[in-house]
């Protein structure tokens, strides 16, 4: 027999009006991603001033945080999440190159190559964009 679930209980993956919104809504997403990240509460995050005697944290927030935790468990390991692979109708693998790091591809090879040929480690190499050495 199984316990009885409450109006902001929803045994650990959020309720389903939010899984719903949370993946439809890249907004509602974000905004989440950021306050549950920075562990404020939605509503505060939203604007609400908690008076003296309320509580910090809602109930609605409680269930925000665990719609989030459901949602961040269900990654893919590539980050993807696992209903994302339900929307893609209409479209076709592919990437984007940032230019910039696209530039950088042939110094990074050739850096990557001198050092093999030199048996030398790349440990605490970073490659970017920095300005000139004077």
């Amino acid at each position: 027999m199984g316990r009885s679930l409450g109006p902001h209980q929803s045994g650990g993956d959020g309720p389903p009006y939010l899984r719903d919104r949370f993946q439809k809504d890249q907004g509602f997403r974000s905004q989440v991603t950021y306050a549950v990240t920075h562990a404020i509460p939605y509503s505060t995050y939203l604007g609400r001033v908690v008076e003296p005697g309320e509580p910090e944290w809602l109930p609605e927030d409680r269930d925000i945080v665990e719609t989030f935790l459901f949602f961040e468990k269900s990654r893919n390991s590539c980050g993807h999440w696992y209903w994302q692979a339900e929307d893609v109708e209409g479209l076709e693998p592919g990437y984007r190159a940032c230019p910039l790091c696209a530039e950088m591809v042939p110094y990074r090879d050739s850096i990557y190559e001198q050092n093999r040929e030199r048996e030398r480690d790349l440990h605490g190499l970073t490659f970017g964009w920095f300005p000139p050495r004077p």
